[in-house]
């Protein structure tokens, strides 16, 4: 897996960065249409904070692409160099917390599918996984062990790290993991307003259909995480071109494809631009 050319570099550079420019575009755009579509409500001030914390989540992307551009700094942590630097029982606590968070990312994937489901058909399931914590406090963990496993990795190859090149490595996880326990905090307010019962049946409906979107949200960057650990685990064994192993880019694709989903699946945000659109083309 360690023939990796400059022309490889070239263009796994040029797709984080652009990823990462369409992920601000896309934030931006949220930012404004919630600002300018929402009355002045607890899940509007969460939902600004998600574009925020996206917006600078994707920049951040941009941000580590150029220190992800120089050859060298091809992460192989695990394969190359380990047993070299630190004592065997570390090397272990490595592989252990690779496997926790492999494993575990696959649990809260299909936990948060079936939450999904339980949540749109409203079957009597919903009374044994009622407590959503639950799910959030499993998803959190996932995230913990994934960036910390990402991080000790960094650390284990290149212990001469400059305080630039670690911002620049850590940033995208601090944002990324920011970024869900604000959906957390939002889909936790939301179901306890839901829980209260003294809701109309059109704002209940409601209510549901952005804990939808939310769960979405957060299953986003711990799909997209598993997707990638599943790439390198299958490259051990099968003949994975180096270049899906090598450069994926996890923290600047997420952002973008979490404001995509909020502008397409809530129905004001869909039809303010929509209105917005068809104004721009009977002025022009």
């Amino acid at each position: 897996m360690n023939n990796v050319t400059n022309s490889d570099s070239v263009v796994a550079n040029s797709l984080w960065i652009s990823t990462g420019i369409l992920g601000c575009l896309l934030n931006s755009t949220l930012f404004v249409v919630v600002v300018l579509n929402s009355t002045k409500s607890f899940y509007r001030s969460l939902t600004l904070a998600i574009a925020l914390v996206d917006f600078c989540c994707a920049f951040s992307g941009i941000f580590q692409a150029t220190w992800y551009y120089k050859i060298e700094n091809v992460l192989y942590c695990v394969d190359y160099g380990v047993s070299n630097n630190f004592p065997e029982w570390l090397v272990q606590a490595i592989w252990i917390t690779w496997v926790v968070t492999f494993y575990g990312e696959l649990v809260v994937i299909t936990y948060s599918f079936v939450w999904r489901a339980v949540l749109i058909s409203n079957s009597r399931i919903v009374r044994v996984l009622e407590n959503k914590c639950i799910f959030v406090l499993l998803a959190l963990l996932s995230c913990a062990i994934a960036y910390c496993d990402y991080s000790i990795e960094c650390s284990v190859e290149y212990l001469d790290l400059s305080p630039l090149e670690t911002l620049q490595t850590l940033l995208p996880a601090i944002f990324s993991g920011l970024h869900f326990i604000v959906i957390a905090s939002c889909a936790l307010y939301i179901d306890n307003i839901i829980k209260r019962g003294t809701l109309s049946r059109k704002t209940r409906s409601t209510h549901k259909k952005r804990l939808f979107v939310l769960s979405i949200q957060a299953i986003n960057p711990l799909f997209l995480n598993f997707l990638v650990d599943l790439i390198y685990e299958l490259a051990l064994i099968a003949p994975i071109p180096h270049f899906l192993v090598s450069f994926v880019p996890f923290s600047s694709v997420h952002p973008a494809l979490n404001a995509l989903i909020i502008l397409a699946l809530t129905s004001e945000h869909r039809q303010f631009l929509t209105s917005l659109c068809g104004r721009e083309a009977q002025s022009s």
